[in-house]
């Protein structure tokens, strides 16, 4: 790892942070600094879990990084549909994106490249109902048939640890919120729904191990260990931080048809058997994103 040099694409949101937290610890902050190239929606600083902060760069600024250095290309950049408006920015926002980061391959050619999608591609059939799960297939299809080297691409379900983000939409940071500030704990789905979630930092740490190895491309689900109803997980939560009398607060129909959100991990967890990865359990992993959340929020629970 020590010769390449690594594109973050995406660098600000929560893939894009840890990774760089995980080059951070790897590297050295000496090696990090000449060999870590970060790119976000804009220039801006990137301030990490160690105190650092990382100075990322606008994403249009990659077409000016030279050819050089073997390099790895991590690309996280995404834009959703819930940050702009409608169906025509959201289709040109990622068109933009996806052509920047061919550019970069035609003229970088990487040594392996790390792809983030999503379990939506799945469902990604009708761009109409499903516009985010449809412009994520696409990117699978469409950077399968670059000259990335390694492509591993990674379909993300449900993650946990630091740098989580939309706190007040994952139900996971909503539940250790609750818990941490001392309140019920509320589950607002009114239908069974199942989860299953892998340490963010697991994934990075296994995706870039797969990146720098020889082999053919992948693409692989991630899903934990265990697969839980959010009512059983929240008791999870309780137990983990130690709020066993706080309430668990919900209506809803056991009957429902379920939302089942979980990836096949068979082949997540043989490349990770091969490759050394452990993966954290769901006790770990609730401890840590609290230990995260409690650094931002400033609660003491």
């Amino acid at each position: 790892m020590s010769r390449l040099r690594y594109v973050v694409t995406g660098a600000s949101g929560w893939l894009g942070r840890a990774t760089l937290d995980e080059l951070y610890r790897t590297l050295g902050p000496q090696a990090f600094a000449a060999q870590v190239h970060a790119y976000a929606g804009a220039d801006r600083p990137v301030s990490l879990r160690n105190g650092s902060s990382v100075a990322a760069q606008a994403l249009t600024r990659l077409d000016a990084l030279p050819a050089g250095p073997p390099t790895l290309l991590l690309h996280y950049a995404f834009v959703t549909p819930d940050t702009v408006a409608g169906a025509p920015a959201f289709i040109a926002a990622n068109d933009a994106i996806a052509a920047t980061v061919e550019r970069a391959i035609q003229r970088l050619r990487p040594t392996g490249m790390v792809l983030m999608s999503s379990g939506a591609a799945y469902r990604g059939d009708d761009p109409a109902s499903e516009p985010y799960g449809a412009r994520k297939r696409q990117d699978e299809s469409r950077f399968a048939v670059q000259d990335c080297g390694r492509l591993v691409t990674c379909r993300l379900f449900n993650l946990s640890g630091p740098y989580i983000n939309k706190l007040d939409h994952y139900v996971l940071a909503c539940l250790i919120g609750d818990a941490l500030a001392g309140r019920p704990l509320r589950l607002r789905a009114a239908r069974p729904v199942w989860r299953s979630y892998v340490h963010v930092s697991d994934v990075v740490r296994l995706t870039l191990g797969l990146a720098t190895a020889p082999g053919p491309s992948v693409c692989f689900d991630i899903a934990g260990d265990v697969a839980l109803e959010v009512g059983a997980l929240a008791e999870r939560v309780r137990t983990v931080l130690g709020r066993e009398t706080l309430p668990i607060e919900r209506s809803w129909n056991p009957a429902a048809p379920a939302d089942r959100y979980v990836g096949d991990g068979a082949l997540m967890r043989r490349l990770a058997a091969a490759s050394g990865v452990r993966f954290r359990p769901l006790e770990e992993q609730i401890a840590d994103t609290a230990a995260y959340l409690r650094g931002l929020t400033g609660l003491s629970g």
